[in-house]
């Protein structure tokens, strides 16, 4: 709890916070921990570096997420991902990012709460959602992950009612 308060803190200077954000991502690795992680708030402060932090960054934070939401039985993560508004910075790193990395984390991330129930209107909800998964579809150095998250993405989305939109993208 302890480091999620330093993680979250505004008072805390930039490299403290830089560090406990890290060592967050870092407990993510731990599967049994998961929804400990989850519950003391760690997701809140992984969000906000997607939008605020250096590349590094939102590449650690990405990647935490992608693990946070890597369980389609347990939801919590993907749940305290949308409550914390974290679908807009997350479509926008799969489409800007610097990094094949930081976009395939994102994509993957989009995707997962696409497939879950709980969050898939939170996904579909997002204007961004459909141009950056064809956005992944056709660039050029998307991975057959990033591809295939993309296309499953849409897949969900179009199954919320966005399918004419999603047919008008693919084909312009």
């Amino acid at each position: 709890a302890a480091l999620v308060k330093l993680a979250a803190s505004t008072n805390t200077t930039a490299p403290v916070q830089r560090e406990a954000v890290s060592i967050l991502c870092k407990l993510t690795s731990q599967p049994d921990e998961l929804a400990s992680l989850v519950a003391a708030g760690t997701v809140p402060p992984l969000v906000s570096q997607l939008r605020d932090g250096d590349d590094a960054a939102r590449e650690e934070a990405a990647c935490a997420l992608e693990r946070l939401t890597s369980s389609q039985q347990d939801t919590q993560g993907h749940g305290a991902i949308a409550a914390a508004s974290g679908v807009l910075p997350l479509l926008s790193l799969m489409r800007e990012g610097t990094s094949i990395s930081q976009q395939s984390h994102a994509t993957a991330v989009i995707c997962n709460l696409a497939q879950c129930v709980g969050t898939r209107c939170a996904v579909a909800a997002e204007h961004e959602t459909i141009r950056s998964c064809v956005h992944v579809l056709g660039h050029a150095s998307s991975t057959g992950s990033m591809l295939a998250a993309a296309a499953a993405t849409l897949g969900c989305v179009s199954e919320g009612g966005s399918r004419s939109v999603v047919i008008a993208c693919l084909g312009t």
